[in-house]
């Protein structure tokens, strides 16, 4: 890589190096700093999303088929009462709380990459949440990227279970690191360069 790429800056840089400097180590220096495209960062709760959908279209279907057998002669369910707004906004709530949290946090969100480690820093209740990945936390680093070179550069694998019904406890992993960066295969390269061949 060579040294006009190293200097390389996101168009906001300044701004974004102010609200990473001081959670700088001393000696850190900042190679690369940028946010995330606000939609890519649902990718990883693609999966609850999708269960949003199929919980919303099984209400549907259950109401429709209470309704037309007559399943409550004398209460009759249109899509706005009370009861069906209740039941879609509860599960609405229960099942995209987490990926849509993700997506508003995803606006303050901070990616950067220093001669130490990758971070990842959220705004969150009371102050930043700040998420460091050294050299031993980042494995298999890989790219999804566009024509635009826009894309996703993922470099941690965070395993989690699933308790599902039939099949018991699911084991599952979730990949994470920079989603919706610009110039993907710039950062891509900074975080071989920075962290593999050492």
């Amino acid at each position: 890589m060579n040294d006009e790429h190293k200097l390389k800056r996101a168009s906001n840089y300044d701004v974004l190096f102010a609200r990473i400097e001081p959670d700088l180590h001393y000696g850190e220096q900042v190679l690369w700093a940028g946010q995330p495209t606000a939609w890519r960062t649902l990718l990883p709760y693609s999966e609850s999303l999708v269960g949003v959908a199929s919980q919303l279209f099984m209400l549907v279907v259950i109401l429709d088929v209470f309704d037309v057998i007559g399943f409550f002669p004398d209460f009759r369910l249109s899509p706005f009462s009370p009861f069906v707004l209740f039941i879609v906004g509860s599960l609405l709530i229960s099942l995209a709380w987490l990926p849509l949290s993700e997506f508003v946090r995803s606006f303050g969100t901070i990616y950067a990459i220093t001669t130490e480690r990758a971070i990842i820093s959220k705004p969150g209740f009371g102050g930043r949440a700040l998420i460091s990945f050294g050299a031993v936390d980042i494995d298999e680093i890989t790219r999804r990227s566009g024509s635009a070179g826009r894309g996703d550069v993922l470099f941690y694998s965070e395993n989690y279970t699933v308790n599902l019904r039939n099949r018991g406890v699911t084991p599952r992993e979730r990949r994470l690191g920079f989603f919706g960066v610009t110039n993907a295969r710039y950062v891509e390269e900074l975080l071989i360069d920075t962290f593999k061949r050492q």
